[in-house]
């Protein structure tokens, strides 16, 4: 046989493994990878209670004449069977951009903090929850 048969052979051969190779994945199934899981979906947030704005109850009244929710009023609006309430501390959240001043109300189960609870201290609704 001439070298010239042989090297077109051999040329042949290279060429048939090169194909062979590329389109291999096409035809192993056992190699692809499945996809990746999606996240979980996000919790739901319980929704607001609502407190009569004028009652009974000893709640103080700021300066400008609106109703104020008491410390004492957020622990009994924050809690929940199960969980333990600690002193609620005064501050303020940014939502869609105002400021809202809140109780923000500890919520402690096996002696860890479980959540805190957000509550206005103009309505007395829950404002948010943040668990842990």
């Amino acid at each position: 046989m001439k070298w010239e048969y042989k090297a077109l052979i051999g040329i042949i051969v290279i060429t048939f493994s090169l194909i062979f190779y590329a389109y291999n994945p096409f035809f192993s199934g056992d190699k692809s990878t499945p996809p990746q899981p999606s996240p979980p979906p996000a919790e739901p947030q319980p929704a607001p209670i609502v407190v009569p704005k004028f009652n009974n109850s000893s709640n103080d009244t700021n300066s400008t004449g609106d109703f104020e929710i008491s410390a004492e009023k957020a622990k009994e609006i924050a809690s929940k069977p199960g969980y333990t309430t600690r002193e609620p501390t005064s501050g303020s959240i940014k939502i869609q951009g105002e400021d809202v001043e809140v109780w923000i109300v500890p919520l402690y189960k096996d002696q860890k903090l479980a959540e805190r609870v957000y509550i206005s201290k103009t309505d007395g609704k829950i404002i948010a929850t943040e668990k842990f």
